[in-house]
């Protein structure tokens, strides 16, 4: 079955609503590689990311209801970004003698203002909203490099490749634009 002949996001919402399993099999057809692609680029395992992404299936399959997500691809994402996320710094803890290196997300974190402590659901809203405020106030190619790198952990010569860019374009684009939220969260005292 081609991809266009395949529901919308809705229609497949709406047969996880339904309690029907053909929501699964047609998010596997719709979205298999593209999840898949995001937990390899974290894990860079196959068997790992195949696992991540039965679990987001199943997680998918647990909160759609009551979700509804008005874009699947991006819930589903979201989903298996945390999973790989989780597996990873399972199966490289220091105290296993694995080599946890810097991931992306953990790149952008050390470069920005800690979170305090205490800091509630509001705060982490506001803080959500800053980001998404910024990333929309970012030229469409700072953005493109901002999601690849940061959320879906893509490496540096892939993004520059996929935009035609050098490598070095890529690391000085992703320098400006870490310096700019940070600038832009610290205007709205807020912190990661």
């Amino acid at each position: 079955m081609s991809k266009q002949l395949l529901p919308t996001d809705a229609q497949i919402v709406a047969l996880f609503w339904q309690r029907d399993e053909d929501a699964l099999r047609l998010t596997e057809q719709k979205y298999r590689s593209y999840l898949l692609a995001v937990a390899n680029n974290i894990l860079h395992d196959r068997a790992d990311a195949e696992e991540c992404l039965n679990d987001t299936y199943l997680d998918a399959w647990n909160t759609i209801p009551p979700a509804r997500p008005a874009v699947l691809v991006a819930y589903l994402v979201t989903i298996i970004r945390r999973r790989a996320l989780d597996t990873y710094r399972r199966l490289h803890r220091q105290k296993r003698g694995g080599h946890l290196e810097v991931l992306p997300v953990d790149e952008l974190t050390n470069d920005l203002p800690a979170a305090p402590c205490d800091a509630d659901e509001a705060y982490h809203r506001a803080m959500g909203e800053a980001i998404s405020d910024y990333l929309r106030s970012l030229p469409e190619r700072q953005r493109a490099i901002f999601i690849s790198r940061y959320y879906l952990c893509r490496p540096v010569a892939e993004i520059a490749r996929t935009l035609g860019i050098s490598r070095s374009t890529v690391q000085k684009q992703l320098v400006i634009i870490k310096d700019g939220l940070r600038k832009k969260l610290e205007s709205e005292d807020i912190s990661i």
